[in-house]
């Protein structure tokens, strides 16, 4: 594991660890996903992560807004402590309710492949995840780089992640 690699891995750690002391038990499950998630990240790679919180309900704006900004706030001293290493790091937060993740969203579709989880401990995104990926696989979908990047074939049908 390079220096790069593990510098991600430890604000990917913080991140993790801030949001369950942030949310407490409404956290249900934490994950990055994308670059980092890959391992592949770069010096400017911003952090993806999905957080899904507790509730049958959809979000409002405003609310996901709130959680994210909450978070990005509390994360601030670890990004700014790795930013003095070279690290340009931002936290970019994508939140969610359990109800959500039930209904499911099209950003599941690459977590399937990229999705580091961190904190799934009634392993809810986990299965989540697999269920999507068993529904990819039964519609012969394949995932393909293009000059933009990654893109979802699904076969012309329609699909519910």
């Amino acid at each position: 594991m390079g220096v790069l690699h593990q510098q991600f891995d430890a604000i990917c750690r913080d991140a993790a660890c801030v949001a369950r002391h942030t949310l407490g038990e409404r956290l249900l499950a934490f994950a990055v996903f994308g670059s980092v998630g890959r391992g592949t990240p770069r010096f400017d790679s911003d952090i993806d992560a999905l957080v899904v919180l507790a509730g049958s309900a959809r979000l409002t704006h405003a609310d996901r807004t709130r959680v994210a900004d909450q978070l990005m706030q509390d994360c601030a001293a670890a990004v700014t402590q790795f930013a003095a290493a070279g690290v340009a790091a931002e936290l970019s937060p994508v939140v969610r309710s359990a109800a959500e993740l039930a209904e499911g969203f099209p950003l599941l579709l690459d977590m399937v492949d990229d999705a580091r989880i961190l904190h799934d401990p009634e392993a809810l995104l986990h299965a989540r995840l697999e269920l999507v990926r068993h529904r990819l696989q039964a519609a012969g979908a394949r995932r393909r780089w293009s000059a933009n990047g990654w893109h979802w074939d699904l076969g012309g049908g329609t699909f519910q992640p």
